[in-house]
């Protein structure tokens, strides 16, 4: 995954934000800053900004649900 999405990805700032974070130097990988923002960044190692190591936010998570006929699942609902 390429610095700038693994940062977005964590939740500190968007992948611009991200970007511009890299090329100030703020960030390091594996204790050495890196500037620039297309380093793929591998599963072993280590992104940190501000002293902190950086964690990914967990994958999407998405919910099938089975609704009963009839049910309206919209924010207005025309048909009443």
């Amino acid at each position: 995954m390429q610095l700038t999405k693994y940062i977005a990805a964590s939740g500190i700032a968007t992948r611009r934000e991200a970007s511009q974070l890299i090329k100030d130097g703020k960030i390091s990988v594996n204790e050495v800053i890196c500037k620039e923002p297309f380093y793929v960044v591998a599963a072993t190692d280590v992104v940190t900004y501000k002293g902190k190591v950086v964690h990914l936010i967990a994958e999407h998570v998405y919910f099938l649900v089975n609704k009963p006929k009839g049910t309206s699942t919209t924010v207005a609902d025309d048909t009443t």
